[in-house]
């Protein structure tokens, strides 16, 4: 049982209340069940979201080790000099005949 109680102002009088838990309970469960089934579900889809993240993850991972390796390697074989690629320049583009006036 659930009990409260209250004096009136105007009156030298204390109310009281009582009211079983069933009856407060049966009133909360419809929508306790509601609110539980919707939590369930919004965690069940974050979890598969993140495993799903999380297993693309992995296999992008080792396909970037070789390229990045291979970067390193041509790096090295061009001894490094990353500046004198950067000053190399290309000549005019030719016109083709058809472009000619």
């Amino acid at each position: 049982m659930l009990f409260a109680y209250r004096r009136l102002d105007d009156y030298p009088l204390v109310v009281a209340y009582g009211i079983s838990l069933d009856s407060v309970r049966a009133g909360w469960r419809p929508s306790f069940l509601m609110i539980l089934a919707i939590a369930a579900a919004s965690s069940l889809g974050l979890i598969t979201s993140s495993l799903a993240v999380l297993q693309g993850q992995r296999t992008v991972r080792p396909a970037r080790k070789p390229a990045r390796s291979g970067n390193r390697t041509a790096a090295r074989g061009r001894g490094g000099d990353a500046p004198a690629r950067s000053k190399r320049r290309c000549g005019p583009i030719p016109r083709s005949p058809a472009s000619s006036p």
